[in-house]
């Protein structure tokens, strides 16, 4: 069976910023693609909806689309955006290689995607929510007034967005004041996107860091109130649902990719932690996501 993808996935286009790996875009701005059909960045997306209703599919997960709420997309996400013709707003969006300079912002973003299946959205009221969107136009004026290289004011402001999001978010706020201290629930989830085809027992995640599978577990309940095996377990079928999803392969061949040597194995587990079986969760998500 094939496996070309069918999903595509978008490269950051930086023609029309003069080569800056960031970009501002009002939310009608009308993109080089369908944003309401499935796909993939391999770049940053903060979505603030200022007016609108709809709904937003990151990770064949749905979010509602309302005025106020603040969504963001991770590079490699699943997602599209189905809003009503009256939304306005702005997308933010910006590159790894953007943030990199700064590693206040490496950590604070690293942090947000360690609590990814909560950290995706959020439904401010409106005076927290032009708190943020109002930093918007402060970024404009440094682009546009601004002789000079303006990329460290902008990450600065680019923090302070993603700061008050976390605030908002209610994030525990521990993690806020010492955020350098989830590095190791950071390291772990880096780690887990790299080895969760290979690795799928939390022991071999502890010895890759050094640390005991006791201070990992803590780290990992600390930080998202879930055990290393929970998450290591959830990254396995988010990747079974992008694969079924995303190409045409057999749930066989699915089952050997995600190193289950019983395709058999594989199938109980999709349908344990899932409800559907595989055949069911192709079709279903096929219906609903397309």
């Amino acid at each position: 069976m094939s496996t070309e993808t069918i999903i595509p996935v978008h490269q950051f286009d930086d023609a029309d910023t003069l080569g800056m790996p960031f970009k501002i875009q009002s939310l009608e701005y009308v993109s080089g693609y369908p944003t309401n059909t499935a796909h993939r960045h391999n770049y940053y997306e903060v979505f603030l909806f200022e007016q609108g209703t709809g709904e937003h599919l990151i990770d064949f997960t749905p979010y509602s689309i309302q005025p106020g709420c603040v969504h963001i997309v991770f590079p490699g996400q699943i997602h599209k955006v189905n809003r009503s013709q009256d939304s306005k707003g702005k997308v933010v969006t910006f590159t790894e290689n953007f943030v990199l300079p700064s590693q206040d912002l490496i950590d604070l973003i690293n942090n947000l995607g360690a609590h990814k299946d909560t950290a995706e959205t959020i439904v401010l009221n409106p005076v927290e929510f032009y708190k943020i969107y109002n930093l918007i136009d402060h970024i404009n004026n440094e682009i546009n007034g601004c002789n000079l290289d303006c990329t460290p004011a902008i990450r600065s402001y680019i923090y302070i967005i993603l700061y008050k999001y976390y605030l908002q978010k209610g994030i525990q706020k521990d993690d806020l004041n010492n955020i350098s201290e989830g590095r190791l629930f950071s390291r772990f989830k880096k780690l887990l996107e790299s080895k969760f085809k290979e690795w799928h027992m939390p022991g071999q995640y502890a010895e890759a860091l050094n640390t005991s599978l006791k201070v990992l577990n803590n780290e990992c309940t600390h930080y998202s109130a879930k055990h290393a095996s929970d998450i290591i377990r959830e990254r396995i079928i988010l990747e079974a649902k992008r694969l079924l999803f995303n190409t045409d392969l057999m749930s066989k061949e699915i089952a050997y990719q995600l190193n289950f040597e019983d395709p058999a194995h594989f199938s109980k587990f999709f349908k344990q932690y899932t409800g559907l079986s595989v055949k069911e969760y192709r079709e279903e998500s096929q219906k609903r996501f397309r």
